[in-house]
């Protein structure tokens, strides 16, 4: 999807609109109210996004991890624990990121929801996720050596829906 030029905040419902039909999924998807939450703000013309590990930014977790970046359906191993798009606001550019090689946060934590948001799964199922240790609702923003939460039981419950792995050893749940 090509982002709006002028960034998420100051874009108008048009150029959301205009990213979205220049999407990969548009062909599939031509119903521009399915791409938008209909509790997220209305000056977001989505609220839905892909996670980086369903062919999204293959270099999250650094160089030689570029595997773990699902390509083709068909190399899913159990559809029904890995997590294809989730629902925040505000919405990030391009897809939502979430490494797998330190114990935190990277994209802002999705809040759209009270306390929880709601992903959807590769077997084509979806979940509402209420957040359980209070500091998740504590990440904002983004940060490229991530928001450090060890034992974080929500962080390690998320990279484990979007990459199936964890490639480190978490600290206790606290």
């Amino acid at each position: 999807m090509h982002w709006p030029e002028s960034g998420a905040e100051k874009s108008t419902q048009e150029e959301w609109y205009e990213a979205i039909r220049a999407g990969q999924m548009y062909p599939y998807c031509k119903n521009l109210k399915l791409y938008r939450c209909s509790n997220a703000p209305k000056r977001y013309g989505l609220s839905y996004a892909i996670v980086d590990s369903m062919n999204g930014y293959a270099g999250r977790n650094g160089p030689g991890n570029e595997h773990l970046c699902i390509k083709n359906i068909n190399d899913i191993r159990r559809p029904v624990d890995r997590m294809v798009f989730l629902d925040e606001s505000p919405p990030t550019p391009g897809s939502w990121g979430i490494n797998c090689t330190v114990e935190g946060w990277n994209d802002p934590v999705p809040r759209l929801h009270n306390k929880g948001t709601t992903f959807s799964f590769a077997d084509g199922h979806s979940d509402f996720w209420k957040w359980k240790d209070s500091r998740t609702l504590e990440v904002s923003g983004y940060s490229e050596t991530g928001n450090i939460q060890p034992g974080n039981v929500d962080l390690h419950r998320v990279q484990r829906a979007a990459w199936g792995t964890l490639l480190y050893t978490p600290s206790p749940v606290q």
